[in-house]
């Protein structure tokens, strides 16, 4: 901590004297402790917003892209195992759509190459 600020300031006239001591460490205290309050809120503020973040893109992204991962590698293991898959009813992602497109392609491959392509089809899929 910094040593005590004072000022002190005397007048002199013939018939009074004047003193005045400024003294400015309680002002500077109490600055400091909203300074530091401040910062603690800004940091608390960010590490929320960053979990609701992190948690909406887990949802949103993440985790649909790792579903059709899964619908890739189960497609090129079993090719006619796409034409099986339903399809998601719940339109409102763009990764739902291409999920089911996807999967209309893996149904559309086995359709066309039947039982005979699985085998080609699956070792070029990924």
């Amino acid at each position: 901590m910094r040593p005590t600020l004072t000022l002190n300031i005397t007048a002199n006239t013939d018939s009074t004297l004047l003193t005045a001591i400024l003294n400015q460490n309680k002002y500077n205290r109490i600055t400091s402790a909203f300074s530091m309050a401040k910062t603690l809120f800004t940091c608390l503020t960010l590490l929320i917003l960053m979990g609701l973040f992190s948690r909406d893109i887990d949802t949103l992204l993440v985790e649909p892209i790792e579903g059709m991962m899964e619908k890739l590698m189960l497609m090129a293991k079993d090719p006619e195992s796409a034409a099986k898959e339903d399809l998601n009813k719940n339109i409102e992602l763009e990764t739902t759509i291409i999920s089911n497109a996807i999967i209309k392609i893996g149904a559309l491959l086995s359709t066309v190459f039947g039982s005979a392509g699985a085998e080609i089809i699956g070792s070029n899929i990924i």
